[in-house]
């Protein structure tokens, strides 16, 4: 039985066969390409548990089959995507999860890690699933509407699922701390409430984020809702890439501890063992304290 099935989008040819072999020797099966165009259309058109694309590529970057992969109405949609950078620049690492990376590693590479790396994310998003489908069981399952405890799946784990699953509509929360809302399009954060009031949805995620007991429910547009409704300006943002801007907003101190739990492989989620299952992400640097100013003379 197959590990998994795994693209590589890696113009080297080097450095492709080399992770094609070790995927193999794994378990996996993989395919190698050198384009993003070829790697967009396999990962549209297959059934994928994971891509590894080259931030580098000769027709388009990396960036670009992530945004168009992360949009298309296909399952390629939802698998974990990890990107190899050349170098840690802040900006590029931002923009890869901006657009949807899971993880990201930088050159030259050590051919087992990357395959550790890879068998993390697809473990991963397997888990999630079966989260996804005993959430849905124990709630009668139905897949139009779903809903439950805080205390027992967090907020980061929902919105994970409610990303992985690109579903559309409305999450609502209760507490006592009080109520808020986001409003999803196939997977991203359109708009969000917090006590009736319209607001950012970064600033009500980093809000909410600090609640530990309540309730959630979803309510799919097509149980007859209409469309979620969308930001005035089109805007689409990756989850993943808002709950970590919202944790390094609300704790710097902790940043790098708290990032990796909630990228994708959220704590509620207890794997068995974090040393042969955890997913090692690309955490930005903390950005440094503004200097204060020079006193005038």
């Amino acid at each position: 039985m197959s590990a998994g099935r795994v693209l590589v989008v890696e113009d080297d040819p080097w450095v492709s066969r080399l992770l094609a072999r070790a995927l193999e020797a794994r378990g996996f099966d993989a395919k190698a390409v050198a384009t993003a165009t070829e790697g967009l259309a396999l990962a549209t058109e297959g059934e994928l548990d994971c891509v590894v694309c080259d931030l580098s590529l000769p027709d388009h970057d990396g960036l670009w089959l992530a945004e168009h992969l992360r949009t298309a109405d296909t399952r390629g949609a939802t698998c974990p995507i990890l990107f190899l950078a050349a170098d840690d620049d802040e900006r590029t690492v931002l923009d890869a999860f901006h657009v949807g990376a899971d993880a990201c590693m930088v050159k030259p590479l050590r051919i087992d890690e990357a395959v550790a790396q890879i068998a993390a994310l697809v473990a991963m998003a397997g888990r999630l699933r079966e989260r996804r489908d005993s959430l849905l069981e124990a709630d009668g399952g139905g897949r139009s509407s779903f809903s439950g405890d805080l205390a027992h799946l967090s907020i980061a784990t929902v919105l994970t699922l409610l990303e992985l699953e690109r579903r559309s509509g409305r999450l609502r929360l209760r507490g006592e701390q009080g109520t808020a809302s986001f409003d999803l399009d196939r997977g991203a954060l359109v708009s969000a409430e917090a006590a009736g009031v319209v607001a950012a949805p970064l600033l009500v995620l980093r809000d909410v984020l600090r609640w530990r007991t309540g309730r959630f429910s979803f309510r799919s547009v097509t149980s007859g809702d209409g469309p979620a409704p969308a930001r005035p300006d089109g805007g689409r943002t990756s989850i993943g890439a808002l709950l970590l801007d919202a944790v390094r907003l609300d704790d710097e101190d902790s940043f790098d501890a708290v990032a990796a739990a909630v990228a994708r492989v959220d704590a509620a989620l207890h794997p068995p063992s974090s040393a042969s299952s955890g997913v090692a992400v690309c955490i930005p640097p903390r950005p440094a304290a503004p200097r204060p100013a020079p006193k005038k003379p």
